[in-house]
């Protein structure tokens, strides 16, 4: 999913049309920059329970043609938050509801990976 088609999605969630996408363009960049690198170690546990390559660097978009190379379950969380923040000027009550809407998805999308416990209480080998 590209971050024109994050904000695409962000659009109708604000009641605005795809009019108005171009009033957001500038901010919508530098906010999607900023849920990629706050949902970094979302992602990669999403990657580690798939069995896939975890990233080793926070990915950054340059343009909103970019692709956000994040899994869908997450990256669908994007478009309520960039609602909640665009919108926080206009109508804070709809950009609250947006925001926690977007806390939720994130959330839900996380994966727990389990991994071996170490006996840190056993008896002391000699």
């Amino acid at each position: 999913m590209t971050g024109s088609e994050i904000l695409d999605l962000a659009l109708p969630l604000m009641g605005a049309s795809s009019d108005d996408k171009t009033d957001y363009e500038e901010a919508a960049l530098p906010l999607l920059n900023l849920f990629i690198a706050e949902n970094f170690e979302i992602n990669n546990s999403i990657l580690e329970a798939n069995g896939d390559d975890v990233l080793t660097a926070i990915p950054v978009i340059a343009s909103l043609s970019d692709e956000v190379v994040y899994a869908d379950k997450l990256a669908y969380a994007f478009p309520y938050g960039l609602a909640g923040f665009l919108n926080q000027e206009d109508d804070p009550a709809l950009a609250a509801q947006m925001k926690n809407k977007y806390e939720v998805a994130r959330t839900k999308a996380a994966v727990a990976n389990y991994g071996d416990v170490l006996d840190q209480y056993g008896e002391e080998e000699e």
